[in-house]
């Protein structure tokens, strides 16, 4: 489900039963099945395994790899070439 206002640029890649809120905006980036990415969050040349949230306002940037069932928290800014590890909450 893409929710109206949400922006899918070149090279997005979505996976069944993915999420994705309002004014989202994801460009060059892999989002494997039943992500979850919060309004307002920006993914630009990321890594996303299954089952991933982002909360709403995050930003996850280049070359960032998120492992399994992580959780980004609402707000954060992740670092770009950030690993982060299946299961793994950020806050």
């Amino acid at each position: 489900r893409i929710a109206p206002g949400a922006r899918l640029g070149g090279r997005a890649v979505i996976g069944a039963g993915c999420e994705i809120g309002e004014r989202v905006e994801i460009e060059e980036s892999v989002l494997h099945r039943g992500c979850r990415i919060g309004a307002g969050a920006e993914l630009r040349g990321a890594i996303l395994a299954a089952g991933v949230e982002v909360g709403d306002g995050a930003v996850v940037p280049e070359g960032v790899v998120v492992g399994e069932g992580a959780r980004i928290a609402e707000g954060k800014a992740l670092d770009p070439e950030a690993r982060i590890q299946p299961g793994a909450e950020v806050r």
